[in-house]
């Protein structure tokens, strides 16, 4: 039950990095400060200027479907190794996917204070990681 526990806490902390996400996300579109440079977000909605509705969609099913899979791992018969594998996937990727949406939204601040500027390349390893405009 404490991995239940585990990845509920997980998904509630990857879907309020999202709504940070992808609230700056807008306010930087309407400010005319960038555009979406997700391929796949841009593909899926056929825009470079996607709404907020847009976004949370794809991007709430992403967070659904690693939860889910984690759920499935814990609660379902599995053959092997499957369930355990399912389970510690969701643990991995749900804060993966955190950072990630938290990576974003700052990228979106550092656009919003820096209107026409190029985005500085990270150098180190900890860049990568937070990024350059933390």
């Amino acid at each position: 039950m404490t991995f239940a526990i585990l990845i509920a806490l997980l998904t509630a902390l990857a879907v309020a990095a999202d709504i940070f996400d992808v609230t700056k996300t807008v306010q930087g579109i309407k400010l005319g400060v960038g555009i979406e440079a997700n391929e796949l977000i841009t593909t899926i909605a056929r825009t470079d200027k996607p709404s907020a509705a847009v976004l949370y969609a794809i991007n709430l099913f992403a967070i659904a479907a690693y939860t889910l899979a984690g759920f499935i791992g814990l609660f379902v018969t599995l053959p092997g190794f499957v369930g355990v594998g399912l389970v510690a996937g969701s643990i991995v990727i749900l804060p993966i996917a955190a950072v990630k949406h938290i990576q974003g939204g700052r990228e979106w601040i550092w656009m919003m204070k820096n209107p026409m500027k190029k985005l500085p390349q990270p150098s180190t390893i900890w860049q990568k990681f937070v990024g350059v405009w933390v």
